[in-house]
Order: structure tokens, then C-alpha cells, then sequence
């Protein structure tokens, strides 16, 4: 049977290419210790009256939530999915916990708040906790944000998600931006971080304007078209749909970190058996870059098909 931990702590980048990672939306329950409750009314333009949160919370992880060890699994459900799950069969998950396991691994790791929330993950700088990782997630993106904030050597990654109130999509990812902007510009502790350097929103992963009606990505798109062409076969099987989602992976070398954008893609399926119909979901990496310092591609994976079903 395949480690999946260890091949992935021994060469995390190579991991990523082959493997759609998709971490759990949080550690035990935990989404932080609430710091402030921050404004929002006029942020962005409201879709309807009182559709816009006139606030949101505001939160942070104690020195005591910042790592949890973790163990990889490969996801072999093959059934009906929803909520957390939607990933599908072939996604790499993993167990979490904050205490120390045997044969689990540490990693910084940020979750989020369904409910709607910014939370903050302060990394300080090396040796300062024990333990200290060189390896960062936080959780499994389908529209949140993900902003990074200060030096590679102690940046601070907030992940804000939950109901905006936006149709538009680049108006949701500014009502995210703006939130974090006027709150770092009214506290004294949170300018010192610096400044936002890097930005992940859903028009970057899960829907680009431009696409099949701005429901999708242009990348999510051309692989569901590639894959029709490909494998769809009257009567026994077909792609139906391709749903694009992301994951945030940090990694310290030396003193530094960087930061990447996996896209990942579910790929939606519906197979005809002797006994009926089902419907399968799978999991497939699309492309990687860094997004933090500077940003560019890492790689573009040949997309793969399901090999379970061809």
C-alpha cells in the first residue's frame, strides 16, 4: 500500500502534480478564537436590500491551534456526495489532530468558518514553536479568498469565505478585500504585519468571467470539452460535468515560504451499468503555481481521465 504522508512530505510539489489534495475545512471544531466583529455596510454594491452581511467575524489561531498532524488517505467512496465530499473518489484527504500521533505529520494549518469569517494564521519565524513545520494548507477552496500577508520569513494567511451577498463574481472577492483592508488600516497590530502581498479568489480557481456562463473556469472548461470529445460513449458512459475547486499549500525553504494554487478539477460522470445509471465523481490536479512572493506556473499537468472508468 502507498504512504501517501511520506511520499508527500518527501517531495510535496512532485505530490501535487499527481494528487488533488483536499484538506478538511477544519482541526476538531476549531475556527479560531473571535477577535473583533468587523463592518461591512458599503462595502460593495448589494444584490438586494439587506442582502450584503452588515458584518462579519473576525478571528485568529492561538499559538496552541497554529499545527496540526495530519495523515494522508486516498478518498474510494464511489457513491453520492455532498457538502465536504464533493471532491470525489481519488482525492488525497487527510485525518488531523492537534495532538501528536504516531506516524502523523505536522503542518501549519488554517481552517475556515462556513458561517461566514476571515481567519488568521500568524506563522512567526523559524524556531520559534515546537513543533515547527515547513509545510502550510489550509482549507479546501470552492469560492473563499486566501490573502498572505508580510515577509516570506513570518507571513501571516487569512482565509475568508461564506455568503457575500454578490452575484457578480469580482464582487465578492473585493467585498473579502476590502473587509481585510479596512480592518488592517484601524489596527496597529495587524499594519505591523505589513502588507498584503498575495491574493487567491474564486475568479482565480472556481469561476472565471469570461467562461460558459461565468460558472466555471476557462481551464475547467477546456478540460471538459477535451474530455467529451474523448470518452464520451452513448448508452454506457459520459462526462457530464467538470467542477473546478483549489487548495492553498505553503512551503518553508530554509527561513522562507512560498505559497501555491493548486487547481484541481471534479470530474462528473454518469456510467451505465447492467443494473442502471450511477453517477461518479473523481478527483484530478489541473495546474499548480506559485502565488507567493512574485507568482507564476509551477506546472500544468497533462489532465488525466478517470482511469477507473475507460
Amino acid at each position: 500500500m502507498t504512504n501517501y504522508t511520506k511520499d508527500f512530505f518527501a517531495s510535496p510539489l512532485k505530490f501535487m502534480k499527481k494528487y488533488a489534495i483536499a484538506p478538511p475545512s477544519n482541526v476538531e471544531g476549531n475556527k479560531g478564537n473571535n477577535v473583533a466583529t468587523l463592518d461591512t455596510t458599503g462595502f460593495v454594491p448589494t444584490v438586494a436590500a439587506g442582502a450584503q452581511p452588515a458584518s462579519i467575524r473576525y478571528a485568529g489561531m492561538s499559538a496552541g491551534h497554529k499545527v496540526a498532524y495530519i495523515k494522508f488517505y486516498k478518498d474510494k467512496q464511489m457513491g453520492g456526495r455532498s457538502g465536504a465530499e464533493q471532491e470525489g473518489i481519488d482525492a488525497l484527504r487527510f485525518d488531523s489532530s492537534y495532538d501528536e500521533t504516531t506516524d502523523w505529520t505536522p503542518v501549519y494549518f488554517l481552517p475556515w468558518d462556513e458561517s461566514g469569517a476571515i481567519v488568521r494564521l500568524h506563522i512567526p519565524t523559524k524556531g520559534t514553536l515546537d513543533p515547527d513545520p515547513d509545510i502550510f494548507f489550509t482549507a479546501a477552496i470552492n469560492g473563499c479568498s486566501v490573502f498572505i500577508q508580510g515577509n516570506p520569513d513570518n507571513p501571516t494567511v487569512y482565509h475568508a469565505g461564506g455568503d457575500t451577498g454578490q452575484t457578480d463574481l469580482n464582487e465578492g472577492a473585493r467585498f473579502w478585500r476590502h473587509a481585510l483592508r479596512n480592518h488592517i488600516a484601524n489596527s496597529a497590530a495587524a499594519t505591523a504585519r505589513g502588507t498584503i502581498a498575495a491574493e487567491v479568489n474564486k475568479t482565480d480557481y472556481v469561476k472565471t468571467p469570461g467562461s460558459i456562463g461565468n460558472s466555471t473556469t476557462l481551464r475547467a472548461q477546456e478540460y471538459e470539452d477535451r474530455l467529451k470529445v474523448k470518452l464520451n460513449k452513448a448508452g454506457k458512459f459520459s462526462v457530464t460535468m467538470v467542477n473546478p475547486w483549489g487548495c492553498v499549500m505553503g512551503i518553508r525553504t530554509g527561513n522562507n515560504w512560498a505559497f501555491y494554487l493548486q487547481e484541481n478539477a471534479t470530474v462528473i460522470t454518469s456510467v451505465v451499468t447492467k443494473t442502471g445509471a450511477t453517477t461518479q465523481y473523481f478527483a484530478r490536479p489541473m495546474h499548480i503555481r506559485q502565488v507567493y512572493p512574485g507568482g507564476g506556473a509551477v506546472a500544468s499537468m497533462k489532465m488525466k481521465v478517470p482511469v477507473q472508468i475507460v
